[in-house]
């Protein structure tokens, strides 16, 4: 510091030199002051841009170019909404949910969600039950994930859901190919162009088609139209169905 080697020298009073040493103390003060200031506002500057912490479609903005904008509003700038993937959540009768379980265990559990007025289907699985039952309605939320990478499935869009516990093989007939006696459900069976009564045993009714427990082991020809005419025995000329049925 110049003042410094002239004070040595007796070329400047000791005043002097003590003035230069505060004012560079001030100065450097001056300078810490205002690059802390600096940093401020650059930080201030960061919260002028909006980072949206996930990734999804946002809305219309609430706010217009002028608005005044106040935390203490608490009226959201926008909203985001994430959809890829989205959840999915149906009403899973009671009944049913022991089967649902026990297919989450195997990991055989699948899930389809339909759109109206669209033949394409979302994929997914069941991430989470419900930990109650409600008792008004006898059912349980169910909730699957669908990746919807392709966004086929928009937020708040009504869709039909079909879950599938299972696939098995089994023998399938159509409803109109049984019928009802006082000894229990039962088809005729058509061989030989003699049709004979076959007693079969219903699982249950799925996609409009009757799962058979058993009765018949598949392949068989079933009578479907006109049983009021036959007897066991009846000889019959089987035809297809016709066209447009």
């Amino acid at each position: 510091m110049r003042y410094t080697d002239l004070a040595a020298k007796n070329a400047t009073t000791l005043v002097t030199l003590n003035n230069a040493k505060t004012a560079v103390n001030i100065f450097r003060g001056t300078v810490d002051s205002q690059t802390a200031q600096l940093e401020l506002l650059r930080v201030q500057f960061d919260y002028t841009v909006i980072r949206a912490p996930i990734t999804g479609r946002v809305s219309m903005a609430a706010v217009k170019v002028g608005n005044f904008a106040r935390q203490a509003d608490l009226i959201p700038l926008a909203t985001i909404i994430q959809v890829a993937p989205v959840y999915v959540t149906f009403p899973l009768p009671q009944h049913s949910l022991p089967d649902l379980r026990r297919a989450l265990t195997e990991k055989t559990a699948t899930v389809q969600a339909f759109i109206p007025g669209d033949t394409r289907s979302a994929q997914g699985e069941v991430t989470m039950i419900e930990n109650t039952v409600d008792a008004t309605t006898g059912t349980v939320p169910v909730r699957a994930t669908m990746e919807n990478a392709d966004e086929l499935l928009w937020p708040g869009t009504l869709v039909t859901t079909k879950l599938t516990f299972r696939t098995e093989e089994a023998v399938v007939v159509p409803p109109k190919a049984v019928q009802v006696s006082q000894q229990g459900t039962f088809v005729f069976v058509v061989k030989d162009n003699v049709a004979s009564v076959q007693r079969v045993k219903v699982a249950r009714v799925l996609d409009g088609e009757m799962v058979l427990e058993s009765g018949l082991e598949g392949g068989e020809t079933v009578v479907t139209d006109g049983q009021l005419l036959l007897t066991n025995g009846s000889r019959v000329n089987p035809r297809g169905p016709k066209t447009g049925s």
